[in-house]
């Protein structure tokens, strides 16, 4: 009986395996048919009902296909069936001893002292490159073999209890991600895109942050859809845009990550799936340390389309890769193309970083195969090769230009592994995670792409690729294409996996979990940022949600409002039928060269509604009031302490009409609601 019970809850930790990857699938190819559903549209001018319309008549037929044919696919030869390699027990011999103390001494001169960078890069590069001769000397120790071990540490790795904790990460994170508010300036133009969509049920090409479509946009052409999606699901079912948001595609994209990362993991062979997810999912939650660490990037940021192209479609896009290099077919093929597409609906950075990930991943491959190496690489990177043609040809706007001192190959990775112990762990992961793994085909992939994208930090190629092509301090992002997360499982899980029983191998885990959040900076702390609510909650201020409300009630369509930052975009992700003077003093500057924007009369608003006029670098009365009607102001917000404001906004003609509070609001008594 009890062998019976095992033997069926072992089937439904098989089957939910299944079928979690074949949602992971699913959505990757729904999502790349939206993104190409929708540039037509923009193409077209064609309108959210109509976009949601064409999409479901392409995805409906289409997923019954894929999914009908899933079990029959075939027509590919398995390229060495994914050879088990022998496990490195370090030091081996001289070669890997030399090559782990040179990664320690790189991950050590990179996380702990300020010595010139190209010194630090010499040695990332000498551990980077040692990595892939130590994987390629691993790989050559056996001949290819059919892959048993690899399937039976596949099955290990799926067995019910490795799938139960695997599984319980998933809602654990989402629910988490619902308390945690992480207020973030770029729902200044994403957010409020969705919300803008929503209120009209059109696709813009112009500005919707300042104008109703009355300005060119800060950033041009807009490549994403991921925004649009939500936009027009919001038009469609009457449901808030911004709700959806931060109530919706968070707690979802938070439980995609755990299940994409998990499926990265098994895709490698490892024994002890569920141990490596645990570490990695640990050491995302404890990496916080600055606005752009991968922590940051994770549960607390989950509703951007950048994010989850980060922590969800990079870990695919590494398993689409894998899969198609052992077994090159039309299927695998189809899933590349998808995951290009789908990347750069979810961000225009994917026009650079996933040609980055399937370059360094088919050079295993290019050897052996050039034809087919070459298709995975037109399959995954002609979708961001096209976006990144029409934008060129269309004339690209950004929010800002850069100086070349901004792209410091240097400054652009400490942006993203930022320093310390965590820093030092991110990066010994990078240099000596593929060689702790006992596969040879994700060995060989996750080092070529480790190499590649060292190269590209060479202390001068960050400005090289400037130069030629325009990109500024996103080069930061290039660190994306790795998949830190899961080799820094792979390395902590080595160390953890021998432990035998499962109490002591739970207090291990354990301890290293409570190291990781002493020595980083956890997503929930204030430091990183963050307020945990008491109650599922908007991904703003507790008072600008409040004050918003109020202001809204008073507005009519069409309003102008001015208002401190942090309630102006409160205020615009909440409606799409105003618009605020200065949301974003980052983003009005990008108006400085577009006539009529008046982005000089905003930025001094923008100080008026923030300090009054006693702010630093004042300016005096008529210059304010000549502001607010060259702008139109209909609403003004300024700080409850600042009385000379007020009167100056009385005898501008303007009523008050809020209680007292930390925030008083006039409205324009010309104003027609």
């Amino acid at each position: 009986m009890h062998a019976s019970r095992v033997e069926r809850a072992e089937r439904l930790g098989r089957r939910a395996v299944r079928v979690c990857d074949g949602l992971l699938d699913v959505l990757v190819l729904t999502f790349a048919a939206w993104t190409v559903v929708y540039h037509a549209c923009l193409v077209l001018d064609l309108g959210a009902a109509i976009a949601l319309a064409a999409w479901a008549a392409v995805v409906v037929p289409g997923t019954w296909l894929w999914l009908r044919t899933g079990c029959t696919q075939g027509g590919g030869t398995v390229r060495g069936d994914d050879p088990p390699r022998r496990r490195l027990a370090l030091p081996l011999t001289a070669v890997r001893a030399a090559h782990v103390l040179v990664a320690v001494l790189a991950a050590a001169l990179f996380a702990f002292t300020d010595v010139p960078w190209a010194l630090v890069w010499i040695a990332w590069f000498l551990a980077a490159a040692g990595t892939v001769v130590v994987v390629t000397l691993a790989a050559a120790d056996r001949p290819e073999e059919p892959g048993a071990t690899g399937q039976r540490q596949a099955e290990t790795a799926t067995t019910w209890p490795a799938t139960l904790l695997a599984l319980a990460w998933a809602p654990a994170l989402a629910v988490l991600s619902l308390f945690l508010v992480r207020p973030d300036g770029d729902d200044t133009l994403y957010v409020r895109l969705s919300t803008w969509i929503a209120a009209y049920g059109e696709f813009p090409l112009r500005d919707v942050v300042f104008s109703d479509e009355g300005l060119p946009a800060v950033i041009y052409p807009p490549v994403t859809s991921f925004e649009a999606l939500v936009g027009a699901v919001s038009y469609v079912t009457g449901l808030s845009a911004a709700g959806l948001v931060y109530l919706v595609a968070t707690p979802v994209a938070s439980a995609l990550a755990v299940l994409a990362v998990w499926r990265l993991l098994r895709t490698w062979g490892l024994a002890k799936a569920w141990l490596a997810l645990s570490l990695a999912l640990l050491f995302l939650l404890a990496d916080a340390g600055s606005h752009r660490t991968l922590g940051n990037f994770f549960v607390a940021r989950l509703w951007q389309g950048k994010v989850v192209f980060l922590a969800v479609l990079v870990p695919l896009l590494f398993v689409f890769l894998h899969d198609y290099v052992r077994r090159p077919t039309t299927r695998g093929l189809v899933l590349l193309a998808a995951g290009g597409a789908a990347a750069v609906g979810l961000s225009s950075t994917a026009v650079f970083v996933a040609p980055v990930v399937a370059a360094g991943c088919l050079l295993p491959l290019l050897r052996r195969s050039p034809r087919t190496a070459l298709a995975g690489l037109a399959g995954v990177c002609a979708y961001p090769v096209l976006t990144a043609a029409v934008t060129v040809a269309v004339g690209s706007r950004r929010a800002a230009d850069y100086p070349e001192s901004a792209v410091d190959a240097e400054l652009l990775t400490h942006f993203v592994l930022g320093d310390g112990v965590l820093a030092f762990l991110a990066l010994a992961a990078v240099l000596l995670g593929p060689v702790l793994l006992t596969r040879a085909t994700p060995a060989l992939m996750t080092a070529g792409v480790g190499l590649l994208v060292t190269s590209l930090f060479a202390p001068e190629v960050p400005r090289l690729v400037y130069d030629v092509t325009d990109l500024g301090r996103v080069l930061w992002r290039l660190t994306w294409a790795l998949p830190i997360a899961a080799l820094v499982g792979v390395l902590l899980g080595a160390a953890l996996e021998r432990i035998r029983r499962p109490a002591l191998s739970a207090l291990a885990l354990a301890a290293v979990g409570v190291v990781l959040l002493v020595a980083g900076t956890p997503v929930w702390s204030a430091s990183a940022g963050t307020r945990v609510a008491s109650e599922p909650s908007w991904k703003r201020p507790a008072w600008t949600t409040s004050a918003a409300r109020r202001v809204l009630a008073e507005a009519g369509e069409g309003d102008v409002i001015l208002a401190p930052e942090r309630l102006s975009q409160t205020i615009i992700v909440r409606s799409g039928r105003v618009t605020t003077v200065a949301p974003r003093r980052f983003y009005v500057r990008a108006l400085r060269d577009v006539p009529g924007a008046h982005a000089e009369e905003r930025l001094l608003l923008l100080s008026f509604a923030t300090n009054g006029l006693g702010s630093p670098g004042e300016t005096d009365e008529p210059a304010v009031v000549r502001a607010l009607r060259i702008v139109g102001v209909d609403i003004a917000c300024v700080p409850a302490d600042e009385p000379d404001a007020h009167e100056l906004l009385v005898d501008a003609g303007y009523r008050r009409f809020t209680p007292p509070g930390t925030i008083s609001c006039f409205s324009a008594e010309s104003s027609s609601r």
